[in-house]
């Protein structure tokens, strides 16, 4: 993962519905850059654009469309 370590999950799962993929996550305090990164270990709020994510304090939620699988060309 990288010279620092590998981020330590509590829990993480994933799965899906219809069109949509929804990832659930809750990183380890202990992690080297907190569990959100840049040494937050907490947060709350709402972060919308191509994916949504949902920060409930102490974990994350994902909420992304899945990619439709095209025709290769070539």
């Amino acid at each position: 993962m990288g010279v620092w370590g590998k981020i330590q999950y509590v829990y993480k799962f994933q799965f899906r519905i219809f069109l949509w993929e929804v990832k659930v996550e809750q990183r380890r305090k202990s992690n080297l850059w907190g569990r959100f990164g840049g040494g937050w270990n907490w947060e709350l709020g709402i972060q919308v654009g191509s994916d949504i994510i949902i920060n409930y304090l102490v974990g994350s939620i994902r909420i992304s469309r899945r990619k439709k699988k095209g025709i290769r060309e070539g």
